[in-house]
């Protein structure tokens, strides 16, 4: 039954991911309403159903914490949307992969960044939809962690 919580958690996180980053690509904003819910379904399978160290869980929002934190002294260069999808992937994933989430979010959004700079589709000034990138580090994660 274990092994069918977890599948749910990850196919759930996933899903979550995915419809951001692609609402995020296209309007540039996260619904706080998706993020609401997929975090209140995150803390019901971590705490009711897989029963998982309270500690590690509520530990594992603090990379989200963190980019909550930069976007409000940085006049939101990340956004707050950002913030609250990394939050809600701190609840399914714990601090460890909460943090090799956001490195490798960051890793594949400066790798883009630096293709799309160099065949000049973007200023030094464009700003990208970070949430985007988090699906293609949560799969590395998955396969990887």
């Amino acid at each position: 039954m274990d092994e069918v919580l977890e599948l749910i958690k990850f196919i759930v996180l996933g899903l979550f991911l995915t419809t951001e980053g692609i609402r995020d690509l296209r309007k540039r904003k996260v619904s706080l309403v998706s993020v609401g819910i997929a975090g209140f379904v995150g803390m019901i399978l971590q705490f009711f159903l897989i029963k998982e160290n309270y500690i590690d869980i509520i530990i594992g929002i603090i990379p989200g914490l963190f980019l909550l934190l930069f976007a409000k002294f940085t006049k939101e260069r990340i956004g707050y949307g950002d913030g609250w999808v990394m939050v809600v992937a701190g609840i399914y994933l714990g601090i460890s992969e909460s943090i090799y989430l956001l490195m490798f979010s960051l890793f594949v959004a400066s790798v883009v960044s630096i293709m799309l700079l160099l065949f000049k589709k973007v200023g030094k000034k464009t700003e990208l939809p970070f949430v985007a990138f988090m699906m293609p580090a949560y799969m590395f994660v998955l396969a990887v962690v």
